[in-house]
């Protein structure tokens, strides 16, 4: 469920981005990474883990920018991140857009 919740953030951020290089839409993979670590700098995002889960398996995943700036320390899929109740907030905002677009995150 964590990472269904961060790869659903990330789309959404993808998806509205006006960002340079990031009209349209991610048309793989490769370019979804490159749109997310385009966003990562643009937010000044030191690192971050994310991936995507297909039911119960995890069918991709990367670590973006540093776990550890100060040491070199890259982040990787599986690197902790302590971000407190931040994702309280992150998943109403996302529940809200998607009952107003008239989806649901089961649907």
């Amino acid at each position: 469920m964590r990472i269904w919740v961060a790869a659903l953030l990330i789309l959404c951020a993808c998806r509205s981005s006006t960002g340079p290089d990031l009209d349209g839409h991610a048309t793989s993979l490769a370019d979804f990474e490159r749109r997310l670590d385009i966003l990562r700098g643009e937010l000044a995002v030191p690192g971050m883990s994310v991936g995507i889960s297909e039911g119960n398996h995890i069918v991709w995943s990367r670590g973006l920018g540093h776990a550890d700036i100060e040491r070199g320390i890259a982040a990787s899929p599986t690197t902790d991140f302590h971000i407190a109740s931040l994702t309280k907030g992150f998943a109403a905002i996302i529940l809200v857009k998607l009952a107003s677009a008239g989806t649901t995150p089961l649907s």
